[in-house]
């Protein structure tokens, strides 16, 4: 629901993003990593069991909480049957005009009745300085351990926050060595 006169921000957690890290209203800091993924079900059934227990391996050697995010949303083909179009109209030769012709009209039929779909995978990796952040998740809900509270606005950041804010980015890029 809307609220009138509240600008969206205040609705964001997210005070700074500094090289490539949010940094929340509350200090703590959280990467996000894209990541790609694999036709899971083209494998075979050995394969398939090899990836299963490498994934369990990666998560049971990790030693802070991840979140892992996946964003689906319906491929927008227009822009892609735009360029055939153009394409169809320069070709010379009319054997390759027939063909671009009727991959369009495949292309429109086949989206009209199936819904293509965009996936993007992402880990996020939080940072709070040593404040266990499964205890935060737990009492803030679902975007909670996300995001963490939302608190005032903060000032823009000092000096000596600069560096403590490079000191914990460091330790989030290297594993919280």
């Amino acid at each position: 629901m809307a609220v009138p006169g509240k600008p969206t921000q205040d609705f964001i957690p997210i005070r700074d993003v500094r090289n490539g890290v949010m940094i929340l209203n509350n200090g703590d800091l959280r990467m996000l990593l894209m990541t790609s993924s694999l036709n899971f079900g083209l494998k075979s059934a050995e394969e398939q069991g090899a990836i299963i227990v490498q994934f369990q391996n990666f998560l049971n050697s990790l030693e802070f909480p991840v979140q892992i995010f996946i964003q689906s949303k319906r491929l927008d083909t227009r822009p892609y049957l735009k360029m055939l179009e153009d394409r169809e109209k320069v070709q010379l030769i009319d054997a390759m005009k027939i063909q671009v012709h009727e991959y369009i009209a495949f292309i429109r039929d086949f989206t009209s009745h199936t819904n293509i779909m965009s996936k993007s995978f992402f880990i996020v990796i939080p940072y709070s300085g040593g404040v266990n952040l499964s205890v935060k998740a737990a009492s803030g809900g679902l975007l909670g351990g996300l995001f963490g509270k939302k608190n005032a606005k903060q000032a823009k950041p000092t000096a000596a926050e600069t560096q403590s804010f490079e000191d914990r980015r460091y330790s989030l890029n290297n594993g919280f060595r």
